[in-house]
This record gives C-alpha cells, structure tokens and sequence, in this order.
C-alpha cells in the first residue's frame, strides 16, 4: 500500500469508527440539507407529475386531437367540410353571459338568505357529439342529451352547484339567460375539457347549442368563441402526424385566423402557470438551502470544537494534519450523502403526499 492511500484508508477506518459514537452535534446539519434538498426536489416531482399527467390526459382535457378557436365568427362552409373529412367535429359557441332567477323553485342559500337574483356565468352551448373524449358526469344522473333537451316548450341547462346558491335556486327550477327561459335540469359533477377553458370569472352553465339562438346574445360585435373539437382517425394521431395535419391546415386556410391546440398541449395556460409556480417555489427552496448552509457551518464547526480532545490525541500519537483532516471531511461528507438521500427520498414522495 502506497503513501497516499495507506493514510486514506485508515482515515475512513477512524472516520466510522467515530461516526459510530452518534450524530450529536450532526442533527441540525443533516435537518438542514434534508430540509433544503426536499423542497427543491419536491417542487421539481410535483411539477413534473402535474405536467405529465396533462400530457397523459390530454384528449380528455382538450375534448379531442385537436382543438380550432375561432372569435366572433363561425367557422365557413368550405373550413367545415375540410376539417370534417373522415374526422369526428364537436362544436361549442363560448361567452360570458348574466344567468337570472326566473322567481320559480327559488331557494335559501346555506345561510339562510335567498340568492342574489342574478350572476355572471361561462356560459357553453354543445351539439349532440359533445364530448368526444372524456365522460360529462351530471347529478342526478343522467345523459347530457337528456337534461338538454326541450321539454314542454323550454330547453335544458346544467350548471356547476356554486350557482344554485348564486341564484337561490334548486333543480327544476327555472333561470333566464339572455332572452330565453331554462330550466335547471342537473348539476355539473364533472366537465371532461373544463381545465382547458383556462381562467373563468364565473360558474358554468351548458345549453344546447340549438338553444343559444332563442337567448338573443349572439349579436354582431358579441364576444363568441367558437370551439371546433377534431377528434382525428386513429392513423394520424401520433405526434408527427398531428403536427403534420396541423401544419397543412394552416397552409390550406392561412388567413382563417384560428388557434390550434393539439392533445400533446392541451392547456397551455394552465402548464406555464405551473412552470412559473415551479420556477418561484424552487428559488424559494434554493434560498431556504443557503441560509441553511448557515446553520450546517455552524453545526460542522461545534462538532469540531467538541473533537478538540480527539484531534489533540490524534497529534500526540503522531499523525499527520493531513491524516486528521481526512477522517473530518469524510465524515463530513458522508452526512452530507445522507442528508441530501433524505431529502431526495422526501422530494420524490412529494407527488403521492400530495395525491392523498
């Protein structure tokens, strides 16, 4: 064994041996590290799980393969049919719109007091295809076509339950939107495409589509977006293909205005929120880290004032500085391997902590 390593291997040898006397003195140190690695590892597991399942999810989100949005004007006969060759199209007209109690089956919010009488809703008219990807789940339940429908003269309509106590009323009463009557047939419990609706300064409430004439809110000028969902035939739904679909689109109708969002982004909004809150908390977590290295210098430099004895036996037997410097930093170091695995191990439980 050569000069180099003979002293090399038995400072380890001295190292665990100490090491086995306990962490007195190495608690904080480690609590540090563990504390610092855990949150930037944690937030960088959890925006990754977030972002991949809205990769994974992205048909169910986007409501189809592809997604064209238009504002203020449908789309022409000529952009129908071609997007419609062999493909399954689902059409929804979005605005903001005033919902108003029509006084029948009024009801008393939680508080006891009758509803406000009127708010603004995302209001969302859907044809008979809707949704092509995904499952609408209603309470009571029951098919979307059904609780859409007209019944006695007067169309459906579904909204999300924050409304009924907005509006003060129960299922089966009876809302006015715009110009037109409907009655409230069923709660939303689940919309497949809501998180690719982005921001919403209200609740939802969804109409036929036939039914958004009778409201008279669809008026020149009128803030309208008009969703087109493609849900393309199975040969062309890899990524390459989608894109390539997209791309002739664009050539065919470059001046139709449109914006185009496939599956494999499927809200675009709601990804860079989460890369700018990842971005935020992992600076965040960076900055807890280097204030907590204040506290792993002094914990390292308590422990050494309390080796002060060892180190001088250490002297006294004759070993070298740099023998006695080795068995410290290896120490050292490997408490600092094990403060950052503890906080791996915690950063990577992140994404189950928070799913339960």
């Amino acid at each position: 064994m050569n000069g180099v390593d003979a002293p090399l291997g038995l400072a380890l040898r001295l190292a665990r041996r100490e090491l086995r006397g306990g962490l007195k003195g190495f608690r904080v140190f480690i609590a540090c590290l563990a504390l610092g690695v855990a949150a930037i590892a944690g937030v960088g597991s959890v925006s990754a799980a977030l972002t991949r399942g809205l990769a994974q999810g992205g048909q169910d989100i986007l409501g189809g393969d592809v997604a064209l949005r238009l504002i203020h004007r449908e789309a022409s006969a000529e952009e129908l049919a071609y997007i419609s060759e062999g493909k399954a199209v689902s059409v929804s007209a979005e605005m903001r719109a005033m919902a108003r109690s029509a006084g029948e089956g009024r009801a008393r919010g939680t508080n006891g007091s009758e509803g406000r009488g009127q708010t603004l809703v995302e209001l969302k008219a859907v044809d008979g295809v809707y949704p092509l990807y995904g499952e609408m789940a209603l309470e009571p339940a029951m098919p979307l076509a059904e609780a859409l429908a007209i019944r006695d003269g007067r169309p459906g309509v579904i909204v999300e339950p924050n409304l009924l106590s907005r509006l003060g009323v129960n299922v089966g009463g009876v809302i006015r939107i715009g110009e037109e009557t409907f009655e409230l047939r069923a709660t939303i419990a689940h919309e497949p495409d809501r998180v690719s609706d982005g921001f919403a300064l209200g609740p939802r409430a969804m109409i036929a589509r036939e039914a958004l004439a009778g409201t008279g809110l669809v008026q020149p000028g009128s803030l309208v977006q008009y969703q087109y969902r493609i849900a393309l035939p199975a040969n062309i739904r890899a990524p390459e293909d989608i894109a390539a679909w997209t791309a002739a689109l664009n050539e065919r109708f470059p001046d139709a205005g449109w914006r185009v969002t496939d599956r494999s982004d499927s809200a675009p909004g709601v990804r860079r929120f989460v890369e700018r809150v990842a971005l935020f908390l992992s600076l965040v977590g960076l900055t807890a880290l280097v204030v907590g290295g204040v506290g792993v210098a002094n914990a390292v430099k308590s422990y050494l004032d309390g080796k002060r004895e060892v180190i001088a036996t250490f002297k006294c037997l004759g070993a070298p500085g740099a023998l006695i410097f080795r068995i410290y930093l290896i120490q050292v170091l490997a408490l600092a391997a094990a403060g950052i695995a503890i906080g791996l191990a915690i950063g990577m439980a992140a994404p189950f902590i928070v799913d339960a």
